[in-house]
């Protein structure tokens, strides 16, 4: 699908923004159905979009973004799913 769009619309933002949907869908299906990591999902995405010849553009455009917001939004749940009951003084 993605090959598809990206040769009849190259270099648009149409590819990073399905790209980036692509992400957040298979992270939730990664933690919904498999009970695994949200994190394992959006990896999974991240190596279909790279094998893409407009890769290189996504990751321009995604760049920043994912600085800014995605990294805290993700260290924010690490911190919230952590347990400290077992920790002892």
């Amino acid at each position: 699908m993605f090959q598809k769009i990206d040769q009849s619309h190259p270099h648009t933002q149409r590819i990073p923004i399905l790209g980036l949907g692509l992400c957040l869908l298979m992270a939730y299906i990664a933690e919904t159905y498999f009970e695994i990591a949200d994190i394992t999902g959006a990896f999974v995405a991240g190596v279909i979009l790279y094998n893409l010849p407009d890769s290189g553009y996504i990751e321009q455009k995604m760049d920043i973004t994912s600085y800014m917001f995605f990294g805290l939004v993700f260290f924010a749940s690490i911190g919230l799913k952590t347990v400290l009951t077992g920790i002892t003084p």
